[in-house]
């Protein structure tokens, strides 16, 4: 028999079995029956919210309930079922129990329509009700009204949610869901039906906008569950400004982190509870906070009684960092201004909030923004920051293209020790500014990019990708690999002594070589590793490969490399086709590793188009947008972007997946479809060869 036990309601105090059967009405004998039969199977046990554990979040006591079920009524024929977050798992023993995480159907699904439905039927009726409880007066200007959504107007936003939420939906969460639809709503009730839900264009919908409501319908929700006597004081306003606090502790460094107030001072002051004369509101405020459902709170090597906010989602954390940096937070915390933009201009794992959220602000405020950004990041890189240099080159690289000219400052170089794992740099023009020695670019990928003049040393490049670049006068010196370059053309570029733990320390896929040189003097991996240094597939040189690779631990013959060709020695396919074959690689870039697999990208920036070396005569970069438009890609969506017909933006058809496959084949083989014709038929009528 199943039996539901909320932990919420559990009275505070020592965790035992006896307060655990008085939580269901159970006392005298009662509970030591009830502990048999839960111990012999007869009855389920299903422990919900162990997050909350007698209203409140204390990861000891989340402890003692798991130690007290282990040690009570664990057997190998008692059934028991806890709920919580992810945060809670951890603390289960993986051996000893099944666990099973909740996440949200494949978009495309069957299921995440229905999920959709059923948040959308529930939230949007009241979504004029929850509007009025938002910070910020964001909908203030906006007559939403009491007006019913109609079944085509709900309809309408669960399609728009289905197109969407791939690109917007950053975390896989009911919040972000809520935000979609209630988005949605809004401008169906502003007048604005056709842009927003019939229509690919996304205007006015911004990733700071979804994220953001996303945080205050969060804060909503734990206003609703507060204990009453704290629940007026506990507005989604003030949550949200003592959530924006939190972002900044928990994205300064540890000298930054000394200048902010401590999470219990911060509560006191944004709630403006007197902890002594108020002590239950006080307390009420706290747990709610420590137990909030955009946090998870530490205590790992603090004081009693101090405790440490982490955010579930680092897209929450990075759109309350810009939230912090646009509004007035003088005197938030006890800090004051300057302290405060500092930690934002310095803030750890901000990847997403420079290279995503703020160039996605408004254009009447991102242009002044992002110009005092760099100035401000750049100065901070000069004086010795490798948290705000690579926050510098996050925000380069997630800027609008018409938005970088009003970009003037710049960093001398890349800092020491400066992250910029992960980064994805796509069609920007890199010189000897993007110089590096000690950084981190690991995973990295570079796509259509020019870089000249760089040099590298003494880097992580571990897993980092180059396809379709043009690299002049580059230098790798004493840097970790395996490196991949894919598509790329060398003009005199030079890699020295590579480091790796895995060999080849460096793989050239379809690659040309113009002059320069490679050599490896030094082994490249440990003492049993064997293998080559260097490994080419399908690649060209003007040169004799003897003339440009040398050094003992190369572990290739320079007088017959394999996958390596003089360029007089190869039979070329039409100028089209090579046209074409780059034209289409910023889609299909080769997975890290690979020896030609390669993957599908559902969108590329824009800039992509026509970067790199295209055979001479070839069309322009808006003529080759034109011949792929002809085909079914399409602007819609994001400004700068190019979307695939097999992307959700694009309408996912059946025929999309089938363009999809056709190129790849072409790609791979040199299999002409009839589309693949007719786009070679366009870009020889545009040509000028």
């Amino acid at each position: 028999m199943p039996l539901y036990i909320p932990l919420r309601e559990l009275q505070r105090g020592g965790i035992s079995w006896e307060s655990l059967a008085a939580s269901l009405g159970l006392a005298g004998s009662a509970p030591d029956a009830f502990r048999c039969a839960a111990r012999a199977g007869l009855v389920a046990l299903l422990l919900d919210g162990l997050d909350e554990v007698a209203g409140r979040y204390d990861p000891n006591v989340v402890s003692e309930v798991i130690q007290l079920l282990q040690k009570t009524i664990a057997t190998p024929h008692a059934r028991i079922a806890l709920s919580g977050r992810t945060t809670e798992a951890f603390l289960l023993d993986k051996e000893k129990s099944l666990q099973i995480g909740l996440e949200l159907p494949d978009v495309e699904s069957r299921d995440f329509k229905r999920y959709a439905e059923t948040v959308t039927n529930i939230i949007v009726p009241e979504w004029p009700r929850i509007a009025s409880r938002l910070p910020d007066a964001s909908y203030d200007s906006l007559t939403l009204g009491d007006e019913p959504p109609s079944e085509s107007e709900r309809n309408a936003i669960v399609t728009w949610i289905q197109r969407v939420f791939s690109e917007f939906g950053k975390d896989r969460s009911l919040f972000f869901v809520q935000s979609l639809a209630c988005l949605a709503r809004t401008h169906q009730l502003s007048g604005n039906r056709p842009l927003v839900i019939n229509s690919n264009v996304n205007t006015d919908v911004s990733i700071y906008d979804i994220c953001l409501l996303a945080a205050s319908l969060a804060c909503c929700r734990e206003q609703d569950k507060i204990e009453a006597i704290a629940r007026d004081k506990f507005d989604a306003s003030r949550q949200l400004k003592l959530l924006t606090y939190f972002a900044l502790l928990a994205s300064a460094d540890a000298n930054l982190s000394l200048r902010l107030s401590r999470p219990n001072a911060a509560a006191q002051s944004v709630f403006d509870i007197d902890p002594v004369n108020e002590n239950e509101e006080f307390t009420a405020v706290l747990r709610q906070m420590q137990k909030h459902a955009l946090l998870f709170a530490s205590r790992d090597g603090l004081t009693t009684g101090d405790w440490k906010p982490a955010f579930l989602s680092d897209w929450i954390r990075s759109v309350l960092l810009v939230r912090a940096w646009q509004s007035e937070t003088d005197g938030l915390g006890g800090a004051s201004r300057e302290t405060l933009e500092r930690v934002v201009l310095q803030a750890r794992r901000a990847g997403l909030a420079f290279g995503s959220i703020f160039p996605d602000l408004p254009i009447e405020e991102r242009t002044a923004t992002l110009a005092e950004l760099s100035v401000k990041l750049a100065s901070a890189a000069n004086e010795g920051s490798p948290e705000a240099c690579a926050n510098y080159w996050h925000l380069i690289v997630g800027a609008k293209d018409q938005d970088r000219s009003t970009v003037q400052a710049r960093p001398a170089n890349i800092v020491d020790l400066t992250d910029l794992s992960e980064l994805e740099v796509e069609g920007l023009q890199l010189d000897e500014h993007f110089s590096a020695n000690l950084a981190f670019f690991v995973a990295s990928k570079f796509t259509s990019c020019s870089i000249a003049g760089a040099t590298f040393s003494s880097c992580d490049f571990s897993g980092a990708i180059f396809s379709g670049c043009t690299l002049t006068n580059v230098c790798f010196a004493h840097c970790d690999g395996p490196l991949f370059f894919v598509d790329c053309d060398f003009f005199g570029c030079s890699f020295e002594d590579l480091r790796t733990s895995h060999l080849p320390a460096v793989l050239f896929v379809n690659c040309t070589f113009n002059g320069g040189k490679i050599s490896q003097n030094s082994h490249p991996s440990s003492p049993s590793a064997y293998g080559s240094a260097i490994e080419f597939y399908d690649c060209i040189t003007t040169s004799s490969p003897a003339e440009f690779l040398c050094g003992e631990w190369l572990g290739i013959d320079v007088n017959q490399v394999d996958g390596l060709i003089h360029a007089e020695d190869r039979t070329r396919g039409s100028p089209a086709e090579e046209c074409l074959r780059r034209l289409l690689r910023p889609f299909f870039p080769s997975r890290v590793g690979s020896r030609g697999e390669i993957q599908a990208r559902r969108y590329i920036r824009l800039s992509a188009i026509g970067r790199g070396v295209f055979p001479n005569g070839s069309p322009d970069s808006s003529r080759l947008q034109e011949a792929l438009l002809s085909v079914g890609f399409t602007p819609g969506g994001r400004s700068d972007h190019l979307y695939a017909p097999w992307s959700g933006v694009a309408g996912a058809s059946e025929a999309g997946f089938a363009l999809r496959n056709e190129m790849i084949a072409f790609i791979r083989t040199g299999k002409r479809s009839p589309k693949i014709d007719s786009l070679l038929q366009r870009i020889d009528r545009d040509s000028e060869w």
